[in-house]
């Protein structure tokens, strides 16, 4: 064994074989270290009294460590040469710090000089000179598969260790703004975890803004069917927001026929190549029913068949906390074993804890309208559309929005508004499938609104814009969806002009209530009463609705930031599943 040329203090080296060790942790039981046989003796510039560690690791592991290096230095008398004399090390400068003292890639030469050496590599793996205080780091970063402590512990201070608890390590795929990997970060440090996210997939502009306001030092990766599987760097839990509106109830439900429908196979594809130990998948509701179930059984099939026990669950963010009525399917693997989706605590909280005061007011047409004909109060909770009746709706003509109607007029639509609904006009009359919604004609109206003047009062509506005169629609197949066309065959009839997205404000939300379920094509629609005006949601109060703290940067403009949050997650919901997974993996 070499010796320092100055006084030397004696150590035992202590070997731990790092699976054992990791299992004994996690159990909490105390290993049993055993001494190696030979005693060696302290190195010249080692400081006797430091607990110092030297981690072995698979060069493999270690290319992330390597690739930031920026130079290579000779440095044989940093470290004990314990195996062979043939031997010389590498000192390769750690950027990230962490504490590692130094970290060495051992390489066995042949005799001669530096220049004339020849190496070898001493089996793929490196050696990480460590501190003590820094051993949660070296669990997390370099999963190593043994250790060699240069230091006896205590009874005491190898307790200590074991409540050290590795680092969940993950990728974020569709990642939109990160609320997913939000949720699961919260999850992960409530149970003393640590995490850290190997890849971040998203392919929109402004979402990747927001990613890199809230993670500066991360790459973030684009389109995920250009990224090869096999150069994701490994990683514990896989979460994916995939897109939805190929199954959404607010698209066309076209499912695999999208091709973003498709994009659930690129989820596959990762998870048969790296085979991490769970996911998190979220999306409508909407994916259980679509094609009459036959989408989301071929998406179960598939993770089953890749060998996950896989759970799921339609939540209401509601019940978490969250002031939204937002229906999601979460879809929850373990390759152990089946997480529980049940019986979570409920806990319901009202909008007006998210909401902000005393902020700037709406002063458009539409707005000033509106308040001249109903008070402020007498508007919360109020939605303003033409599609439906009941007494939470106003309608155009309530406030005459389009042009001044007379009161027959008014009795005439809100008539026609719930007969046209009525399935005998399709069955008995047009001879065609049902729609929500029917033109009618006049002989039609006739039979439950016969006024003299019912032409007339029909051409002025449909002039002021209160009504479309239009053929009725046929239904038509397309694939595994459905969408209807005008058939020129039928009769044209009276029709409301209705359209969830038809005025300025949609809906006048209850401090006391619910908000509805938000999405980005009319988020900005919107409203909320302060003081004695009305005006949009802010970007905070944005957050709040989706369970994202205040601090969660989102500097982008209001219209991005709309859309933004409209196609995210609830994190609250997100925190929930992610707890059950990991305690479940735990086990």
């Amino acid at each position: 064994m070499p010796t320092s040329a100055k006084a030397a203090k004696t150590y035992k080296i202590l070997s731990i074989n790092f699976e054992e060790f990791r299992d004994a942790y996690q159990d909490g039981i105390v290993p049993i270290i055993k001494p190696l046989d030979s005693d060696i003796q302290a190195i010249h510039g080692l400081n006797p009294e430091a607990h110092v560690l030297i981690a072995i690791v698979p060069i493999k592991d270690a290319g992330d460590v390597l690739k930031q290096s920026t130079k290579n230095y000779w440095t044989r008398p940093k470290f004990p040469n314990t195996i062979d004399l043939k031997q010389v090390e590498y000192f390769v400068p750690y950027i990230s710090g962490k504490g590692i003292r130094d970290i060495y890639q051992v390489t066995k030469i042949h005799t001669g000089t530096k220049k004339d050496l020849v190496p070898e590599c001493d089996d793929d793996r490196m050696r990480l000179v460590f501190e003590v205080k820094f051993l949660k780091q070296l669990f997390d970063d370099f999963k190593p598969h043994n250790l060699q402590i240069w230091h006896a512990f205590t009874d005491t201070s190898i307790k200590s260790l074991l409540q050290v608890k590795p680092t969940i390590r993950f990728v974020d795929l569709f990642a939109g703004i990160g609320g997913i990997r939000l949720g699961l970060e919260q999850a992960a440090k409530d149970l003393g975890y640590e995490t850290h996210c190997v890849l971040t997939s998203e392919i929109k502009p402004t979402a990747i803004k927001v990613l890199r306001q809230n993670h500066p030092q991360e790459d973030i990766y684009g389109d995920i069917t250009q990224i090869k599987a096999d150069g994701i760097p490994d990683f514990d839990i896989l979460c994916a927001g995939f897109p939805c509106q190929a199954f959404s109830f607010a698209g066309k439900r076209l499912g695999f026929e999208d091709t973003r429908g498709t994009l659930f196979f690129d989820v596959a594809r990762i998870l048969k190549e790296k085979h991490p130990k769970g996911f998190i998948l979220e999306n409508v509701e909407g994916l259980v029913s679509h094609d009459k179930g036959k989408t989301f059984s071929i998406i179960l099939d598939t993770l089953n068949q890749l060998g996950y026990r896989v759970s799921y669950r339609i939540l209401n963010s509601k019940d978490f906390g969250v002031p939204q009525e937002r229906k999601r399917i979460y879809i929850i693997g373990s390759e152990k074993e089946t997480v529980s989706l049940e019986n979570f605590p409920v806990t319901n909280k009202k909008v007006g804890i998210i909401l902000e005061k005393g902020l700037q007011t709406s002063k458009s047409k539409f707005v000033k309208q509106l308040l001249s004909v109903y008070p402020p109060k007498s508007l919360i909770g109020k939605k303003i559309k033409d599609k439906r009746g009941g007494k939470d709706n106003i309608h155009s003509w309530d406030m005459e929005l389009k042009g001044n109607i007379s009161t027959k007029q008014k009795e005439l639509l809100n008539k026609l508004l719930t007969e046209r609904r009525k399935h005998k006009w399709a069955t008995d009359y047009y001879h065609i499938d049902w729609m929500d919604g029917m033109p009618l004609t006049v002989d039609m109206i006739r039979e439950f609104y016969n006024d003299p003047d019912l032409e007339n009062m029909l051409y002025d509506l449909v002039d002021k814009g209160y009504l479309v005169y239009e053929h009725p629609k046929k239904l038509i197949k397309e694939g595994t969806t459905t969408k209807r066309i005008p058939d020129p065959s039928l009769p044209k009839g009276y029709n409301i002009v209705a359209g969830k997205l038809s005025f300025e404000v949609s809906e006048i939300l209850d401090p006391k209530g619910y908000a509805p379920t938000l999405v980005a094509m009319d988020m900005h629609r919107l409203h909320v009463i302060d003081g004695d005006g009305l005006r949009m949601l802010t970007l905070k109060e944005g957050k709040r609705l989706f369970g994202y703290p205040d601090n969660y940067k989102m500097d982008v403009p209001l219209k991005e930031g709309y859309d933004l949050l409209g196609n995210t997650v609830v994190v609250p919901v997100i925190k929930a599943v992610a707890t059950r997974l990991l305690e479940t993996l735990e086990k």
